[in-house]
């Protein structure tokens, strides 16, 4: 992750994130990230266990390093729009 403007999003890849659904929360990021065309803009990577286990699954917005825990399909509907518009602005 580098660049003026790059943003990311790390989703945790610790084995109890991975049973409560990680995968499926990381596929959608990468889909809504494609789907407003801010590829090259946000990237999305797996980091090892954030230590927050009874409360994953967990994701990092990057660069300011906010931490969300308990990530569902409709929590993204709140975290990711904000990270979006500061990568249409920092364009």
């Amino acid at each position: 992750m580098s660049g003026k403007g790059m943003s990311g999003i790390f989703v945790c890849g610790g084995e109890n994130c991975r049973q409560r659904g990680n995968d499926k929360i990381a596929r959608e990021i990468a889909v809504r990230i494609a789907a407003e065309g801010l590829g090259e803009q946000i990237s999305i990577g797996r980091m090892f266990c954030f230590r927050m286990c009874a409360k994953g699954p967990n994701i990092m917005v990057m660069p300011d390093g906010d931490i969300f825990n308990g990530v569902t399909i409709e929590k993204l509907d709140e975290i990711l729009p904000p990270l979006f518009k500061k990568a249409r602005e920092a364009e």
